[in-house]
């Protein structure tokens, strides 16, 4: 029976069987290296006594590493025999130093010193009391050969004796240090920096071993999903910094309501989840209604509640389940509100006409009876009709002179800009309300002198220097010999409308774009662009990377940066991905190598990958014609899925490579993990080449890492011949970019079998690149070389 050792969170220790499986080839090759150099010795000593039966013990110590080595590691690791396994080895080991030791004259003989092997050994494969036993064990060894066999004075038994005992030390210390390092980095890594409570792998991890200790006693329990409401606006007004300690508030606070027993865990941004084990259904909603009323007073959250085993059986589909019914709780919450403001919009549109200003000739007569105010005029309430008419009106209103000071200052312009009355009268409005771009002011201004009027949106400013949109109507007033005197602005503040419309006219824009792609892949006007990748050992074009563009039915041609973002994040790539995907197979079948790009989406989707199988066989591609180019993203977001898009691919005979590569800090990992055929370098690192010596570097130890791990390079945005040269001398493959050729559209479809397939490249791939300047230069470089 297997037994694999868990963690404090009852998951599987799989570091520490990977250390294991090393544990057990480095102990091979020391009984090995035991055995060997315990031969050598034999053979150097042969005239002393006892040669044959220590080359027996020897031989059988090279025999007892190879039959080890034979073992299943997997299994032996895994076993509940390990322990047991690993101090059997080593009292073999003990027991033939014992009897070479012995045969070879006591304490006296050099093979004493490989009583340290084992102690050092130990350090690495046993547990702390394992080590201390296997220490005592080497003493006490030692001291039974002193006692028994002698072969050295007391002194030097004595001094070895205390030496052996040290390092046992040591190798104790040494296994308890690497015990609290590994459990410090397991808490780390299973634990939100920011709140203290578990992350998303901690909470799967726990969630995991709880759901299954309930099937197997046949228990309930329930999952919560929560996702605090309007977090956004909270780091927008108030800062990040308001932000992290409300997400640790609520951390908190969902650890202080919840059982010591229940997990709690950070799964997201703004996104909790709570595992509640051993509940039923009434007890479940009594914790989620304790849950919502904690939260309630200062961090309102949307609630959703998946029920073990009766809504699923599995961890990812009850989640599921309570984020679908949090969605549904957040889309009552939000309905109720929607209605609320329906009843009490009919109540402020009364209000709002109640208080409107009138006719025009209100703000004349007004302002023909308003004198300055003087040095002794009452700060705290009005003391004529304009004052006390002004004070009436709701929305902002400022009077201000023809050199901009504030003649009068009415409380709703105290409202709106935070201003009180007795701060801003006799000040300059440019001071109090314009930000510090003035130049949309001062045209307000020219345009009012000029047409006596202005109406509009205007960006401006409040006490707290924070920026909002106002509409503002501005009226000029003449004196009685008709030259303008003063200027009387109402304001009311419409940013929360300004953002709805901007909102909408963006979702307005998404469906558009959607609507054209649609149209484009029904009316079949996508159109593919070629760009040639240069071999820069050859200096010949040896592939061509597809890229795709739109053409709208006016003919004009639409760069992917317009239409593939607003595809992707509506789920519309796929479909892209697959007429690219026939293209391409098309192309690669009919002898022209392409490279294909394929989005992170579509590397996990299994459809597709059915699609890249069935287009390969059709079309019978030949080895090696056909590239697919995937990001770091694709494997950030499921690095299973495109480990397996990669190894189906290349099955096929189709080769992969990672593009934008040394931007993620992963990157070394998945070039380790995913056998990929090239790395394309980033743009980052090639376009300051020539000026930048850490691009250099960069560029020097990707090249020379890519070779070690047998995969080819490939340079991206070549933009003059300095770095084409620069790049040939550091040994990349192959390179592209608009110094090279810029993409240039097919000129006919592929499909037509009536031309060759030379046929569908692009003019600019036809000519033989040996002739471009910057190949001649490569080969003159390799002539010097050679």
């Amino acid at each position: 029976m297997n037994v694999l050792k868990q963690d404090e969170a009852g998951v599987p220790d799989v570091a520490a069987l990977r250390m294991r499986e090393a544990t057990i080839a480095a102990g091979i090759w020391l009984t090995l290296g035991i055995g060997v150099l315990g031969e050598i010795y034999v053979v150097l000593t042969w005239q002393r006594p006892h040669r044959t039966e220590l080359s027996l013990l020897f031989a059988g110590a090279v025999l007892a590493a190879v039959l080890v080595w034979l073992l299943p590691r997997e299994r032996i690791v895994r076993s509940r025999w390990r322990e047991p396994f690993f101090l059997s080895w080593t009292l073999l080991d003990f027991a033939m130093l014992m009897v070479g030791t012995l045969a070879d004259g006591g304490t006296g003989s050099p093979l004493v010193l490989a009583f340290f092997i084992p102690v050092v050994f130990s350090s690495m494969s046993y547990p702390l009391g394992s080590v201390v036993a296997v220490g005592i064990l080497s003493v006490l060894s030692y001291l039974t050969l002193a006692i028994w066999e002698g072969g050295s004075s007391v002194e030097y038994q004595g001094a070895f004796a205390a030496a052996l005992l040290c390092t046992a030390a040591m190798s104790a210390w040494q296994a308890g240090n690497h015990k609290r390092q590994h459990r410090a980095l397991a808490t780390a890594s299973r634990t939100d920096p920011l709140t203290g409570c578990l992350n998303r792998r901690g909470f799967e991890e726990r969630a995991l071993a709880q759901l299954e200790t309930m099937r197997r006693h046949a228990r309930s329990g329930a999952i919560v999903v929560l996702d605090v409401d309007n977090f956004k606006p909270v780091n927008d007004v108030y800062g990040h910094a308001a932000g992290d300690a409300l997400l640790c508030w609520v951390a908190e606070t969902l650890e202080r309501v919840v059982r010591p027993a229940d997990v709690v865990g950070r799964i997201g941004g703004d996104e909790f989840a709570v595992f509640l084990s051993d509940m039923d259904h009434e007890q479940a909603q009594a914790s989620v209604d304790r849950i919502d009323e904690a939260l309630k007073e200062r961090a309102p959250a949307s609630l959703g509640l998946g029920y073990f085993p009766d809504d699923a059986l599995e961890l990812e589909d009850l989640t599921r389940r309570a984020d679908l019914r949090l969605y549904a709780s957040r889309r009552a919450r939000r309905h109720g509100a929607a209605a609320e403001a329906d009843l009490t919009a009919g109540a402020q549109a009364a209000a709002a006409n109640a208080s409107s200003f009138g006719p025009s000739d209100l703000w004349r007569a007004t302002l023909d009876a308003m004198p300055l105010r003087g040095e002794g005029a009452r700060k705290d309430a009005p003391t004529n009709l304009q004052d006390a008419l002004l004070d009436q009106i709701d929305a902002s209103v400022i009077v201000t002179d023809m050199s901009g000071v504030v003649l009068s200052w009415n409380g709703g312009a105290e409202a709106l800009y935070g201003w009180s009355s007795a701060e801003a009268v006799g000040r300059s409005a440019r001071e109090l309300v314009v930000p510090e771009d003035p130049q949309e002011a001062e045209g307000l201004l020219s345009r009012l002198i000029r047409d006596g009027c202005w109406d509009g949106e205007l960006l401006v400013r409040r006490k707290d220097r924070s920026l909002f949109t106002a509409y503002v109507r501005n009226r000029l007033i003449c004196d009685e010999d008709g030259y303008p005197s003063a200027v009387v602005g109402v304001a009311v503040d419409i940013s929360a409308r300004a953002a709805a419309e901007e909102k909408r006219q963006r979702d307005a824009d998404v469906l558009a774009c959607l609507d054209r792609v649609e149209d484009a892949l029904a009316q079949d006007r996508l159109v593919l662009h070629a760009q040639p990748i240069l071999d820069l050992r050859t200096g010949q074009a040896v592939q061509n990377e597809l890229l795709l563009r739109m053409r709208e039915p006016d003919g004009r041609i639409v760069p992917p940066g317009e239409f593939l973002p607003v595809a992707e994040k509506y789920a519309l790539i796929g479909e892209l991905d697959r007429w690219v995907i026939r293209q391409a197979t098309e192309l690669a079948g009919g002898g022209c190598p392409v490279q294909a790009n394929i989005s992170a989406r579509s590397v996990g989707d299994h459809d597709v990958l059915e699609h890249i199988e069935r287009c390969v066989h059709q079309w019978a591609v030949a080895p090696g014609t056909l590239v697919f180019e995937i990001t770091e993203t694709a494997i950030l977001e499921d690095k299973q899925a495109a480990q397996t898009f990669v190894e189906r691919v290349r099955a096929l005979g189709c080769k992969v490579a990672l593009d934008d590569f040394g931007t993620g800090y992963g990157t070394l990992t998945y070039l380790k993990q995913i056998p990929v055929d090239f790395i394309k370098l980033d743009i980052e690192f090639v376009r300051d080449l020539t000026s930048s010596s850490a691009s250099r570097h960069v560029v020097q130890a990707v090249v020379g890492l890519a070779r070690d791990f047998g995969v080819q390079t490939v340079a991206e945005g070549v933009e003059d011949a300095k770095t084409l040269e620069l790049l040939a001398r550091f040994g990349v493959d192959f390179a592209q970019g608009f110094y090279i050729a810029r993409p240039e559209p097919f000129e006919r479809r592929p499909g037509d079998s009536s031309a060759p397939p030379a046929a569908f490249l692009p003019p600019g791939l036809r000519r033989v690149l040996p002739h471009h300047p910057a190949s001649r230069q490569l080969a003159s470089t390799g002539r010097r070389r050679g």
